[in-house]
């Protein structure tokens, strides 16, 4: 507890100043974004901010490493606790003094700018003013100035405007700009040299209006006469359509007449065919089902020669496979001494050897484990055989 006082104690003198041997050590210690900020205000409003922020470095290391030296051992351990609480606390309240230094600085610099905002705004205000003033003398003295070369502007426009007008009249796709600066004489030249050239252009328009006026006539002349006689043709044709038409319609009475005749003695011909057709249809379907009952005959005859031969087989089957198991057994009984030596030799196999190391020992073991696995087999076998 007295070394927690201690440390409030030490906190106490946050406003103070501090030894510049302290305040440089912990200057160098600044954040470089900090450091970079600062050198955009003046030296005596950076060496503030830096020496309100070596207080709390102070302070806040003082108790790091207070805290550092606090061990708390376990849940019973209520000194250290209370220790740590009060470097806490006291971490706080260095926190909260500092926040009202900042507090009250940001404060006042915000009352300055606000300050510095309001004068700017009534030095525009007034600027403003004074260009309305003089602005206004200015452009009334530089009209009354300016009387005369605006008369001259404004004659020559009138001008400028005149000739557009009489231009116009002769040829509109020409631009002022070809003609504005010509002196009246040039330019009354330049006036008659469109005039005679509108009225040659005029003359040459009636002349050929008049050759296209009498074009026209020609065609519709020449169409009238087309339109005649392609109303003489297509009376002519007309008249033969008819003809034709007549002509055709006796042809096609004629033509259905004959046609009914020829139908009737289709139509009779196809009945006699049918007759004809029904009758060898029955006498073919009498000739199907003769040979279909001599075909179901003939099939259960082969059927019946089949069993008979397939019961043959299987009796000759039975007897070879009779004889077989017969031979095989004479086969085995003859092979019984090769096996029992083949099986006494494995054992032997199995009980002749011994080895000094782990590995061939497992070795060894795992061919003993696959003899006796052999041994079984045969003996398994064996035995099937016997019972066969």
């Amino acid at each position: 507890m007295g070394q927690s006082k201690k440390i409030m104690e030490e906190m106490e003198g946050f406003n103070q100043e501090t030894s510049p041997e302290i305040e440089t050590e912990t200057q160098n210690q600044l954040p470089a974004e900090i450091e970079q900020m600062a050198q955009a205000v003046s030296i005596q409003k950076r060496n503030e901010v830096q020496k309100v922020l070596n207080h709390v470095f102070q302070g806040v290391n003082t108790m790091r490493e207070q805290l550092e030296k606090v061990v708390v051992k376990d849940e019973n351990d209520k000194v250290s606790m209370k220790l740590a609480n009060a470097i806490r606390l006291g971490v706080r309240e260095v926190r909260l003094n500092a926040d009202k230094v900042f507090d009250a600085k940001r404060a006042e610099v915000q009352h300055l700018m606000i300050e510095y905002k309001t004068e700017d705004s009534l030095w525009l205000k007034a600027k403003q003013v004074k260009d309305i003033l003089t602005k206004e003398v200015e452009l009334k003295a530089k009209w009354k100035e300016e009387t005369a070369t605006r008369f001259n502007i404004e004659q020559r426009e009138i001008k400028t405007q005149k000739r557009e007008l009489s231009v116009a009249a002769f040829n509109g796709e020409i631009t002022r700009g070809e003609f504005e600066q010509m002196s009246d004489a040039t330019f009354e030249l330049f006036l008659s040299s469109l005039e005679k050239a509108y009225k040659e252009q005029q003359a040459e328009i009636k002349r050929i209006e008049a050759e296209r006026q009498m074009e026209i006539k020609k065609r519709e002349a020449e169409q009238a006469r087309i339109e005649e006689e392609r109303e003489t043709e297509r009376v002519r044709i007309t008249e033969e359509n008819k003809a034709l038409k007549e002509k055709a319609q006796e042809t096609q009475r004629l033509a259905n007449i004959e046609q009914e005749k020829r139908n009737l003695q289709e139509k009779n011909r196809l009945q006699k065919e049918q007759e004809a057709e029904k009758q060898r249809e029955a006498i073919a379907q009498k000739e199907r089902e003769e040979a279909n009952a001599k075909l179901q005959a003939e099939v259960k005859e082969r059927e019946r020669l089949q069993g008979l031969e397939n019961n043959r087989l299987e009796d000759l089957k039975a007897a070879l496979k009779l004889k077989e198991d017969q031979e095989q057994n004479e086969l085995n009984k003859s092979d019984a001494d090769k096996v029992k030596a083949l099986v006494s030799e494995l054992e032997n196999i199995a009980l002749n050897y011994d080895f000094t190391s782990s590995e061939n020992q497992k070795m060894y073991n795992d061919v003993c484990l696959l003899i006796a696995k052999v041994i079984k087999h045969v003996n398994t076998l064996t035995e099937k055989q016997q019972t066969q």
